[in-house]
């Protein structure tokens, strides 16, 4: 491919693959705001039915790595085709749904297939860029992964009202459709995979625990951390690590080589990341009881106040992402932890003097710091890796992403408590955890090297 053809494909696949990956964001958020509609329509509680939420994070934070290494060693392209075609299919079977137990199955089923598409999705168009352009491109990748929430956020609603759920999941279906067509005429294979076998036994123990730590504290949040079921689904977590660290250092060839997580451009983003998405996702998760309990606000008003949020993250992504190739990545990183610290300390003030104002300011400065973070972490840790397993590496930071979102609303639900309704000063606890999970994340920041190191080959 010359250098003119190059650069226009770059963009070309880069857009392509944000078409793809665009529905699954926004009709998870569409789904959210009125889970309680379709719950009414399919005779079951809102409890029972926010699996059909959970079930698809779950099968992100379990699958983003694994297929995320598959699709390095058999085709990122093919992996990438395989995820939407799965996700589309679950989409529009979500649409003849007949009861709850089959919606929440599909959805876990859509969960699959977005992250087979998701990693995948990410190296083809980190591979299609230099190391010099990546952070302008996932700068773009941000605008549009968090711009689609918001829109669900914004019009989930008002859908639904309109055309009733299953119609939704009719047309983001078809939407799938033909962005899975656009794909499979526009996407290009990249190079021969690595030549070595899949690691089933340290996928296995990844998955363990992952599993053991995202579905312990979702069970725990409904059943109690007392409860023995959920103390053997939480035990599955460490006893996964033990088995994926063993396994790693007998096999030659490994799902993730460990020598990875001693390096600082691959283990400060990931840590990193997980620290930011608990700060960020626990006080979204809240922030809506406060606005309905504590300031008496409409549910109209208050997706109007939330979505400042995903709107200011979507927004500063693709500066973000200039911001990051001209500085470097280690003070793009360092930079992006501020705001949300000062996001997480405007939470704290907020509740505590009852603002909205205060309240609004900490939603703004909490997706600015989220916004500014992903693409130096995402460049750093790419670059700290092989060429030949961005896979792995994208899947890594979405694994860690999703872990962190289910550790962020589980605690943050935890320590706010079950009062109805609920005191302003109820909050001040959360909120101040989500504090210093931010300080951990500036911390994991600091780690990060200036800019990545020049791209290995392999």
């Amino acid at each position: 491919m010359d250098k003119p053809e190059r650069s226009a494909y770059r963009w070309v696949a880069l857009f392509t693959v944000l078409f793809g990956l665009f529905t699954y964001g926004t009709i998870t958020t569409v789904i959210s705001a009125s889970l309680k509609t379709v719950a009414d329509d399919l005779d079951t509680s809102t409890n029972s039915l926010a699996w059909v939420i959970t079930g698809p994070f779950l099968a992100l934070g379990v699958g983003n790595p694994i297929f995320g290494k598959i699709g390095d060693i058999y085709g990122r392209r093919k992996f990438f085709l395989i995820g939407m075609v799965l996700f589309t299919v679950a989409s529009l079977g979500c649409a003849m749904a007949p009861n709850a137990g089959s919606l929440i199955a599909l959805r876990a089923l859509a969960g699959v297939g977005a992250s087979a598409a998701t990693p995948n999705g990410i190296a083809i168009v980190l591979d299609a860029f230099t190391l010099e352009e990546r952070p302008k491109a996932l700068g773009w990748f941000n605008l549009f992964g968090v711009g689609a929430p918001a829109i669900g956020l914004a019009v989930g609603g008002l859908m639904v009202d309109a055309l009733g759920w299953r119609a939704v999941f009719w047309i983001y279906g078809a939407i799938s459709v033909a962005a899975t067509l656009v794909a499979v005429f526009v996407v290009r294979s990249t190079k021969p995979g690595m030549s070595e076998p899949i690691d089933y036994a340290g996928a296995a123990a990844l998955a363990v625990a992952t599993l053991g730590v995202a579905l312990g504290l979702t069970l725990g949040g409904s059943r109690g951390f007392g409860d023995p079921l959920v103390l053997g689904v939480l035990a599955c977590g460490p006893l996964g690590i033990w088995l994926f660290v063993t396994i790693e250092r007998r096999i030659e060839f490994p799902l993730a080589p460990l020598a990875y997580f001693s390096e600082p451009n691959f283990a400060g983003p990931l840590f990193g990341y997980f620290a930011g998405h608990v700060t960020y996702m626990g006080a979204f998760v809240i922030t809506p009881i406060l606005l309905r309990d504590g300031f008496g606000y409409s549910e109209a008003a208050v997706s109007a106040v939330l979505i400042m949020r995903p709107l200011s993250y979507s927004l500063t992504s693709p500066f973000a992402g200039t911001f990051t190739a001209r500085v470097g990545n280690r003070p793009a990183a360092m930079t992006g932890a501020f705001p949300l610290i000062a996001g997480a300390v405007a939470f704290v003030v907020g509740a505590y003097t009852t603002s909205i104002a205060i309240i609004v300011i900490g939603l703004i400065l909490s997706g600015i710091g989220l916004g500014v973070v992903t693409p130096p972490y995402m460049s750093s840790l790419t670059g700290a890796v092989r060429t030949s397993e961005l896979g792995l590496a994208s899947g890594m930071l979405q694994m860690s992403a999703s872990l962190g979102t289910v550790v962020g609303i589980q605690l943050a639900f935890m320590l706010l408590g079950d009062a109805k309704p609920h005191e302003s000063s109820d909050f001040l606890t959360p909120y101040a955890v989500g504090i210093g999970a931010a300080v951990v994340m500036l911390c994991f920041s600091s780690l990060v090297r200036r800019s990545a190191r020049a791209r290995r080959a392999g």
